[in-house]
């Protein structure tokens, strides 16, 4: 089940590109937001996309998309923690540099660099009139292990597209013996409760 604010962004692009063409509302906006905790703190609701992956250069498809819940809490640190359900190691998600590379993606069904999600990161920045580079942007990354005990590297970028809500991209690899393994898929994090 895909989160609501997601239908809505595609059924707004898709039923009346003329709303893009308006501005948002402040309420709505994020662009060129400085971030406080009250932003990002709280309950989500996680959905993660079907899972592409890579095995030694061969594509499978072995997940579909699963959804979750999860906290965003402040660390000891008061930097922002990640706490997942199904359980993850919880991660440190910290605001990022809003000029780093590789926080665009495509839309399915084309594309080489499309984490699953069925809006292009060019068309959320039409419907948000804010360029991804000007929307908060957070990076978490944390470390598992396989079934086979291999460790896997994850790396999730998101950028606070509007209030309550994180998109982007979640991605993993990991060197095996059966040759090197890469997974992406998209990922929402959709706040239920500050």
């Amino acid at each position: 089940m895909k989160p609501l604010k997601y239908i809505a962004l595609i059924a707004a692009l898709v039923a009346a590109p003329a709303l893009a063409q308006t501005q948002p509302s402040p309420a709505t906006n994020t662009c060129n937001a400085s971030v406080v905790p009250d932003m990002v703190l709280g309950d989500y609701q996680i959905a993660a996309g079907p899972l592409q992956m890579l095995v030694a250069g061969n594509a499978i498809y072995p997940d579909p998309e699963t959804t979750g819940t999860g906290k965003i809490y402040a660390g000891p640190l008061n930097e922002f923690m990640v706490q997942m359900t199904p359980p993850i190691p919880d991660f440190r998600l910290e605001e990022t540099d809003r000029l780093q590379a590789d926080w665009y993606w495509d839309a399915l069904p084309t594309g080489n660099n499309a984490p699953g999600l069925y809006i292009s990161s060019s068309d959320l920045e039409l419907l948000t009139k804010c360029t991804i580079r000007e929307m908060p942007r957070f990076i978490g990354t944390f470390r598992t292990l396989s079934q086979q005990g291999d460790p896997l590297d994850h790396t999730i970028r998101v950028v606070m597209a509007l209030p309550d809500w994180l998109i982007g991209s979640w991605r993993f690899e990991a060197t095996t013996a059966n040759g090197v393994v890469r997974g992406l898929r998209y990922v929402i994090f959709d706040r239920t409760a500050p």
